[in-house]
């Protein structure tokens, strides 16, 4: 069977029109990646790093997914802060999880809470070093995957 280009279209109107799809990016495995760097040691209790996210997400306990690279691992466990809200002030806003890189540069993702959290457009996500420096840790990066 043959069509013509206008039959053909019809047919292809009718059948859009019998069906009926919801798209949800959670089952379509949509992902917001946040990545965060910093090449020398920073001074203790600094904000390394921050974003303002531009789209709402749901950031899952224990950060499944989220990947991180240090080029010179710390002397000692380095526990940096990941926090949501409040101001460039280290101690301001709520703490959304720790990211802990082992002296073998081994990285552990944690979130404060144990469920899911929902991040609201327009947040400011800031992490903070930790109190004690550790002047050896150098070229580190890690991307959330929320």
């Amino acid at each position: 069977m043959s069509y013509s280009p206008d039959e053909l279209a019809d047919l292809i109107a009718e059948m859009v029109g019998k069906l009926d799809i919801v798209i949800d990016s959670g089952l379509l495995g949509a992902t917001y990646d946040i990545a965060f760097r910093f090449m020398s040691a920073p001074d203790p209790s600094e904000v390394v790093d921050f974003c303002v996210v531009a789209t709402a997400f749901t950031l899952k306990a224990g950060m499944p997914g989220s990947v991180g690279f240090v080029h010179t691992p710390p002397v000692a466990s380095y526990v940096l802060s990941l926090r949501v809200g409040g101001t460039l002030a280290p101690a301001t806003g709520t703490e959304l999880g720790t990211i802990t890189v082992s002296t073998a540069g081994v990285f552990t993702f944690a979130t404060s809470g144990s469920g899911d959290t929902i991040i609201p457009a327009g947040s400011l996500i800031k992490l903070v070093a930790p109190a004690t420096i550790d002047a050896g840790i150098s070229g580190l990066a890690f991307t959330i995957k929320a």
